[in-house]
């Protein structure tokens, strides 16, 4: 327990905000955008209040110098932002909330290196997918991805601003129940349609976990998310059921069919989000197989083994638990099925 809150502290500490631009009383729904990814209420409300105390108090009353070398590189935006929340992250990124007066997020801006294969990745998986940034009204699942509104890249590196439409934004922390998973396995398989019919992708031999991974290259693959895990996902209230929204599109390309869905649960199941006595459910409502999960997990075990240790477990995701490789547990969780079936 203790080495996991350590974990949690590590990869907390190793993300900054700053705020930059007029004093902004924060409201609910920037404090949802940002502690979307929470796992429990009392995370939910540390996030918060750090992000009340920074937007009630800006660093200064101007955009950092460098900050704004960026944002100017891009269209302005009408009507303008008036305050500017910047996240840094471990990957040396950074990542802009552009909000006006009213509190309104207006849209987000990730900068990185101009050679940054990532951005490019997303940038043009976003392109490929507009103009529908809300695909609800051609799927029969509720989903929405970012709409990419500009890049920008020169010699000093790569912008992106991107927006998406939020409204209906469930307040965190998620429930992660069966109709919840359910839900998600349809969203993955919807998702992967829309790739294979706009995008033209490759395999990601370029990735650490698939060079891991014994199995992958003998397989077949199909476009993948790549990266679909809690902290990527936003889930809103529909009329019926849950829309999602998906973001970060960095590792996008042709992955085992499986892929996505092993990631989602294994990294729930770290996060605790998943308990493991409904590991079971997951794997079936996920539509996963058992030897798809394992080979997951061991292929985040051998990248954990051959990797320097990094202050961002739980964004790389290469930490899992022992237990789901407990054979055992499996001859459990197949026994259970073959009795509802």
């Amino acid at each position: 327990m203790l080495t996991a809150w350590g974990r949690r502290l590590a990869s907390r500490h190793s993300q900054a905000w700053r705020a930059y631009g007029r004093p902004l009383a924060t409201t609910s729904m920037i404090e949802d955008v940002v502690a979307h990814a929470t796992r429990s209420y009392a995370s939910r409300v540390a996030v918060a209040g750090q992000i009340r105390r920074c937007l009630s108090r800006p660093v200064a009353s101007v955009l950092d110098p460098d900050v704004r070398a960026i944002v100017s590189r891009l269209p302005e935006l009408d009507p303008g932002a008036t305050t500017w929340l910047v996240h840094t992250r471990p990957t040396q990124r950074l990542v802009v909330h552009e909000l006006a007066g009213s509190g309104e997020l207006l849209s987000v801006v990730k900068f990185g290196g101009r050679d940054d294969p990532g951005l490019h990745r997303e940038a043009a998986v976003l392109s490929a997918l507009a103009p529908n940034s809300s695909l609800c009204s051609e799927h029969r699942v509720s989903l929405a991805v970012p709409e990419l509104l500009a890049v920008s890249r020169d010699e000093a590196g790569l912008a992106l601003r991107t927006r998406l439409n939020l409204s209906g934004l469930k307040k965190p922390p998620y429930a992660w129940t069966n109709a919840v998973l359910g839900r998600l396995a349809e969203v993955i398989k919807t998702l992967r349609g829309l790739l294979a019919a706009r995008c033209s992708l490759s395999p990601r031999t370029d990735s650490s976990a698939w060079a891991a991974a014994e199995t992958i290259r003998g397989e077949g693959g199909a476009p993948g998310h790549g990266d679909f895990t809690p902290w990527n996902l936003f889930f809103l209230d529909a009329a019926l059921d849950v829309k999602v929204a998906v973001i970060d599109f960095e590792e996008t390309g042709i992955w085992p069919t499986w892929w996505d869905g092993a990631r989602l649960l294994a990294t729930a199941v770290t996060e605790g989000r998943i308990r493991r006595s409904r590991v079971g459910f997951a794997v079936e409502k996920l539509g996963l197989h058992r030897h798809e999960l394992l080979e997951y997990v061991e292929t985040q075990r051998r990248m954990q083994s051959t990797q320097p240790p990094t202050p961002q477990v739980r964004h790389s995701g290469s930490v899992v638990p022992g237990w789901l490789l407990d054979e055992r547990m499996w001859d459990r969780i197949d026994a259970a099925k073959r009795r509802r079936e």
